[in-house]
C-alpha cells in the first residue's frame, strides 16, 4: 500500500462515503451555508475481501463521526480574494481547508449558526488577524490558535436569537470577496453583532473601514489609482 492514499475522493456520494466541505478561495465556499463538494471513503487494500473492507469502512466512519461538526472554520484563506471565514453545514461534516469545531458533544445547529455570524463579522475577522500565521496575505490557522479567541455568549437567549436570525436571513446570499470591502451582507452581520452584544455600531463601522483599506485585504493602492 506504499504510496496509495488512505482515502478515495468522489464528486458524488457513494456507499460508505463521508461528506466533506473543501475550498476556501474565491471559487470555494461562497455562502455561509457550506456546500458539501467532496465525499471520501477508505481506499480498498489489495486482495481485501468485501467483508473485510466493509468492516474497515464502518470502523473508520464511526471514528470520523466524532470529528464532524455543523460549524467549520477556515484553516487558511487569501486575505483579499476569499469570501468567508466560517460556514455551517447540515448534515455535520469534516473538512479540507476547513476545521470542524468539535467538543464533548455535537455543537447544536443554532449555536453553529450564531458563531458563524460572529466569525464572519468585522470583529470576528479582526480577531482572526491576531492569531494568523506569518503571512498576512494568506493567514494559516491551527486549532490551538483558536482557543483564546473571544466568543459571544451563545447560551444567552437574546444573543443566540439575534445571531441565528441573521444567519437564517443571509445564509443563501452569495458573499463577495474580502477585497470588495463593506458590502450589504457584511453590514447585516455587523448590525446583528452590534444588536446582540450591545456594541457601538459606529465602532464596528470604523473597524470595517480600516479592514477594507488594509493592503493585505484591499487591492493595492497602486491599482486603485489606475
Amino acid at each position: 500500500m506504499t504510496g496509495i492514499k488512505k482515502y478515495e475522493h468522489f464528486d458524488e456520494p457513494q456507499e460508505g462515503t463521508e461528506p466533506v466541505i473543501s475550498g476556501s478561495g474565491m471559487e470555494g465556499q461562497k455562502y455561509l451555508l457550506g456546500t458539501v463538494n467532496k465525499w471520501v471513503r477508505l481506499t480498498r487494500k489489495d486482495n481485501e475481501s468485501d467483508k473485510e473492507y466493509q468492516e474497515r469502512v464502518r470502523i473508520d466512519s464511526s471514528k470520523i463521526l466524532s470529528f464532524r461538526s455543523h460549524l467549520l472554520v477556515s484553516k487558511g484563506f487569501d486575505a483579499g480574494t476569499s469570501r468567508v471565514t466560517a460556514v455551517v453545514s447540515n448534515p455535520s461534516c469534516i473538512g479540507y481547508s476547513w476545521m470542524p469545531v468539535t467538543g464533548k458533544c455535537l455543537l447544536p445547529l443554532n449555536f453553529a449558526k450564531g458563531l458563524c455570524i460572529w466569525f464572519n463579522s468585522t470583529i470576528g475577522r479582526c480577531l482572526l488577524r491576531t492569531v494568523g500565521g506569518r503571512k498576512p496575505a494568506y493567514p494559516m490557522f491551527n486549532p490551538a490558535s483558536w482557543h483564546d479567541l473571544p466568543l459571544p455568549n451563545i447560551e444567552n437567549q437574546k444573543v443566540i436569537d439575534v445571531l441565528e436570525k441573521c444567519y437564517n436571513n443571509t445564509s443563501n446570499i452569495e458573499v463577495p470577496s474580502f477585497r470588495d470591502g463593506r458590502v450589504a451582507v457584511r453590514e447585516l452581520w455587523d448590525d446583528a453583532v452590534s444588536e446582540a452584544l450591545e456594541i457601538d455600531r459606529s465602532l464596528i463601522a470604523d473597524m470595517a473601514n480600516r479592514l477594507a483599506v488594509d493592503p493585505y485585504v484591499s487591492k493595492s493602492a497602486f491599482f486603485n489609482t489606475l
